[in-house]
């Protein structure tokens, strides 16, 4: 049974192992911030956390998905990539275009 799951991966596309991949990594994160939340409510109320304490702690998930996403902003704002191909960039190569 092993052997067909991996011989499955072997066959199938990047793009279709990337895609499931991506979907694995979402839905447990989806998972955690569930889970998170309803052990850190249960931990906080035995060990006598008041309601400051609790959102402090349950919005510090809010703060790090806001900053990342200034994170991701600055890099597709950025004109070129940060790790640029052996090519030319398109801008660069339009000025010298001719037609024949």
């Amino acid at each position: 049974m092993m052997l067909r799951a991996k011989a499955a991966w072997r066959r199938a596309e990047p793009r279709h192992v990337i895609i499931a991949l991506c979907f694995l990594a979402t839905f447990t994160a989806y998972v955690e911030r569930v889970g998170f939340s309803i052990a850190f409510t249960a931990l906080a109320k035995q060990r006598g956390f008041d309601e400051q304490v609790k959102g402090a702690v349950m919005s510090s998930f809010y703060w790090g998905y806001g900053a990342s996403q200034v994170g991701v902003r600055a890099l597709i704002r950025h004109p070129e990539p940060p790790l640029s191909s052996a090519s030319p960039p398109a801008r660069a190569r339009r000025g010298r275009e001719t037609i024949t």
